[in-house]
C-alpha cells in the first residue's frame, strides 16, 4: 500500500501529501479530462467528525466547478453514503474518487494526516459497516481513540482548532494533488470558447 504521513504543523505537509496524492492519481487514471471526485465523509454533529465536511466546504467555495460531495451544509454520512456513492458512480463514471475522513488514533499521531492508495472504510473505528470509498484517501487523526464506546465521546470533545488546521492542510494537499491550475485553466479555456 502506498502511503505518506505528515503532521499538520509541518510547513511541507501539504506539498508532500499533495505530491503523494498526485502519484497515486496518475497510477489510477493516467489520462484525466476532468478533475477527480472528492468525497468528504463525516457529520457536522460532532466536532471530531466534521473534518470531511469542513474540507468539502472549503473546496466547494474555492473550486465551484469541482465535483465535491460532503459539506457542512450537506454532509456525506452513514445515512446517505450508499446512495451518494451510487450517484457518483452514475454521474461521474470513470473518474477516480478521492475520499477524505477523520480518524482517532494513538496520542502521538494526533494531528497527523495520511494519504493512501485504495479505499477507506468510514466508521470502521466505531464498528459501523459502511461501504468502502475512494481510489485514494486522506485521513486526519483528530483525537485519541481507545477502540471502545468512549470513542464517541472523544469525537464530541475534539478541539475545533485542530480539525480546522488539519482541514486547511488537506485542502491544500488536494489542490496540489489534483493540480488546481490545470483544471482552472481548462475551465477558463472552455468559458472563452463558449463566449
Amino acid at each position: 500500500m502506498q502511503e505518506a504521513r505528515r503532521f499538520c504543523g509541518d510547513p511541507r505537509a501539504a506539498l508532500d501529501l499533495g505530491r503523494a496524492l498526485r502519484r497515486i492519481l496518475l497510477e489510477t487514471a493516467p489520462v484525466l479530462s476532468s478533475p477527480p471526485v472528492v468525497a468528504c465523509i463525516g457529520t457536522d454533529r460532532a466536532t471530531g467528525d466534521c473534518l470531511g465536511p469542513l474540507v468539502g466546504t472549503f473546496l466547494r467555495k474555492r473550486h465551484p466547478g469541482w465535483p465535491v460531495y460532503g459539506t457542512l451544509a450537506e454532509p456525506l454520512h452513514a445515512f446517505n453514503l450508499p446512495e451518494t456513492l451510487e450517484i457518483i458512480r452514475f454521474k461521474h463514471a470513470g473518474r477516480p474518487v478521492v475520499a477524505v475522513d477523520s480518524a482517532l488514533g494513538a496520542s502521538d499521531s494526533v494531528g497527523s494526516i495520511y494519504v493512501r492508495k485504495g479505499s477507506c472504510r468510514p466508521g470502521s473505528g466505531l464498528n459501523k459497516n459502511l461501504p468502502a470509498v475512494g481510489d485514494a484517501y486522506l485521513v486526519g487523526v483528530v483525537n485519541v481513540g481507545s477502540g471502545t464506546a468512549l470513542d464517541h465521546i472523544a469525537l464530541q470533545n475534539t478541539r475545533l482548532y485542530l480539525v480546522w488546521r488539519v482541514a486547511e492542510v488537506i485542502v491544500e494537499a488536494i489542490e496540489i494533488g489534483i493540480g488546481k491550475q490545470q483544471w482552472e485553466g481548462m475551465a477558463a479555456a472552455a468559458s472563452a470558447d463558449a463566449g
